[in-house]
């Protein structure tokens, strides 16, 4: 099914719609932060006439995501405990290799269960299991007609969990007499939602959580536009910049191409943000994700000027000795305009009186072409 967003809001008011559900495409969008961001403000159906669905597929597609991420994480602490064993012959290693002993306390796995059960007791999250909904035959049979979310792609085969995935919530829908809104960016995803008669995409978090506000909260956003226009005495743009300052390494990452005629391994980025731009002109911009009595969070685009500076260290590989041979260090610098989204907490007499009280930068990742990279001594020989 396939409906404008106005449509949406006017099936939302008139209890059509009842329940909202995001795959895993979304939660890795988030970079899988469930406590924080977007993901947190699901948070605000618990205890609604609005249901949070996540069928049981998606749930351990997530989990295994979560896990991978986890099992990194310890795989670097214990490498940096030998390191710090081994090369911090100090006694200020002390403090770091206890920190790291309390870390490696923990399994990955009884850390993915905390998370993943404090995130479904938050949103009050209904987990429907595709067992009591769906049959393989009619999974089987989509796979063989090509039928959304099934592909005519040789890779088709590992859409099974999809298939699973869509076909309950179908399901669910039907019995609850009611409609869905499933966040997604996968396009087969969409496909299998624009022929169902239960289910409506839409790939964007913010835009969804917007369409379940009232005219308050959006009226709050517009007006919090319309001051920063008018001399910002919300003091906006000074918040919004000292955030992506203070807390750019947190949030953004950064993945580099380039070439050389030396093998190179990235040493590290450096980012300075000179400006940032709120383009008011352009009022989808900013859409309220939440809303109370005395508050509203607002999801907020802008535009940070930044230059990037990325080091580098370089190796040649010694064919005699059969051995990597170091050939120096280097570093690229560009400047970019970096797309950032922020979440916007404003308080007080919304929306005549109010104040920022919070913000929230949104994890991002980008691409960066750096081209050509060479040692330090080859680009300004003079310095060495």
């Amino acid at each position: 099914m396939i409906k404008t967003l106005q449509e949406i809001q006017s099936s939302i008011a008139s209890g059509e719609i009842t329940a909202i559900t995001l795959d895993t495409s979304i939660v890795d969008a988030q970079q899988k932060n469930l406590e924080h961001g977007l993901l947190r403000r699901l948070s605000q159906f618990k205890g609604s006439d609005t249901k949070v669905l996540l069928p049981d597929v998606v749930l351990r597609e997530i989990e295994s995501h979560l896990l991978n991420d986890a099992e990194e994480t310890l795989t670097a602490v214990r490498r940096a405990n030998s390191l710090i064993s081994r090369r911090w012959q100090h006694a200020s290693a002390g403090p770091f290799a206890e920190a790291t002993n309390n870390v490696l306390s923990v399994t990955a796995a009884s850390v993915v269960k905390s998370r993943l059960e404090a995130f479904c007791a938050a949103s009050d999250v209904v987990t429907i299991k595709a067992e009591m909904y769906v049959k393989t035959g009619d999974v089987i049979r989509r796979y063989f007609t090509s039928k959304p979310p099934f592909d005519t792609k040789e890779s088709k085969k590992h859409e099974f969990p999809d298939a699973f995935a869509l076909l309950t919530l179908e399901a669910w829908a039907a019995q609850n007499n009611t409609h869905v809104l499933v966040v997604t960016q996968d396009g087969d995803w969409k496909s299998y939602c624009a022929e169902s008669e239960c289910l409506i995409a839409l790939d964007n978090l913010s835009i969804v959580l917007g369409c379940f506000q009232r005219e308050t909260a959006r009226y709050a956003c517009q007006r919090m536009l319309e001051l920063y226009e008018e001399g910002d005495p919300l003091d906006l743009k000074a918040k919004l910049l000292d955030e992506v300052r203070n807390r750019w390494y947190d949030i953004i990452d950064i993945n580099i191409n380039a070439y050389s005629q030396f093998q190179y391994t990235g040493e590290g980025l450096e980012i300075e943000f000179a400006d940032l731009t709120i383009e008011t002109n352009d009022k989808s911009i900013i859409v309220p994700v939440e809303y109370g009595d005395d508050h509203v969070v607002a999801s907020l685009q802008v535009r940070a000027s930044a230059e990037i500076t990325c080091h580098f260290l370089f190796d040649k590989w010694d064919s005699i000795d059969c051995e990597y041979t170091p050939m120096g260090t280097g570093f690229a610098i560009r400047k970019e305009e970096l797309c950032l989204s922020a979440l916007v907490t404003l308080e007080g007499d919304l929306p005549n009186k109010m104040k920022v009280v919070e913000i929230e930068i949104l994890p991002e990742s980008f691409y960066l072409e750096f081209g050509e990279i060479e040692p330090s001594w080859m680009t300004h020989p003079d310095n060495h």
